[in-house]
């Protein structure tokens, strides 16, 4: 009974090792929707392409998802998509009177299959020439024991001055993260605690 139990414990305790070593190469793909909220004169909230239009004038944002890989021990920068800025005329204004938002939904593969979302706010306006958006990460969300963050503050492109109209596109970026290999140590040193203080109350 005592080698049995000795046994079980020493089996978790390697589950729980490798589970966490093996959390490296992460794959994931992402997909984003706009949310118009209190922005006047925005159409397109719930989707991946907005339009906010003044008189003749417009701005457009549209968000295309990326996919790949990323080896996240401990950490790594992630490429989390792009959003592109069209305008026409004197492009728009983003936070009149309250801001854009917008939804990035994270879809991980391995080493856990799960979704998380980044939420974000957006304010300042882009112009030809011109641009002084910005997109405001709130939040950061776990998968599966994989942390994912973007990066805080991340401005619009500016679109080009040559011709009307003009488009820039923004990268966003971020990291994914695991635990450290010293927090790994010290979880596997708690669990042999643990399991040979389970093995003295056998005894005893």
């Amino acid at each position: 009974m005592k080698r049995t139990l000795a046994t079980l414990t020493l089996g978790l305790i390697v589950l729980a090792m490798s589970g966490l070593a093996s959390a490296d190469i992460v794959t994931y793909s992402t997909s984003g929707t706009f949310s118009c909220a209190a922005v006047a004169n925005c159409t397109g909230g719930g989707t991946n392409s907005i339009t906010i239009s003044t008189g003749g004038n417009t701005l457009t944002l549209t968000y295309n998802g990326t996919s790949g890989l990323v080896n996240a021990n401990p950490s790594s920068n992630a490429g989390l998509g792009t959003i592109t800025a069209s305008v026409t005329g004197t492009g728009g204004t983003v936070n009149t009177p309250g801001p854009l938002g917008f939804d990035l939904q994270i879809s991980q593969s391995t080493p856990t299959s799960g979704t998380g979302d980044l939420l974000a706010n957006l304010s300042g306006s882009v112009s030809i020439n011109s641009s002084n958006g910005i997109i405001t990460f709130l939040n950061s969300t776990n998968i599966g024991g994989v942390t994912w963050a973007a990066f805080p503050n991340q401005q619009l492109v500016i679109p080009p001055s040559t011709g009307a109209p003009g488009s820039g596109t923004t990268s966003l970026q971020g990291t994914a993260s695991v635990p450290e290999p010293g927090s790994m140590v010290l979880l596997g040193t708690g669990l042999l605690s643990a399991g040979s203080l389970l093995r003295r109350k056998i005894r005893g």
